[in-house]
């Protein structure tokens, strides 16, 4: 997780607590599979808000850490790009 944080950093994002919780249950589950439920799961026991998973997630996505793939009705399910596997100490 430190790699990406570094990443993000790098190209001047600001890695908020909320983020950081995001990116620690990313590189737990390796996928998302509805973000809505994700975020539900995630605010069980942190509090993080439906505009920061929703904005992180298009963030990761648009540099590259999350790949989106179509999910047929469900609308889409997020992977962690492969390379971003070892990025998650």
């Amino acid at each position: 997780m430190n790699n990406m944080t570094a990443l993000l950093t790098d190209r001047g994002y600001l890695v908020s607590q909320q983020r950081r919780i995001i990116l620690e249950a990313l590189c737990r589950e390796r996928r998302i599979y509805d973000v809505e439920a994700f975020w539900l799961a995630l605010r069980e026991k942190n509090p993080v808000s439906w505009s920061t998973v929703r904005g992180t997630v298009r963030l990761l996505t648009n540099v590259g850490l999350l790949i989106p793939q179509p999910a047929g009705t469900r609308g889409q399910t997020y992977t962690l790009a492969t390379n971003v596997f070892g990025h998650c100490h």
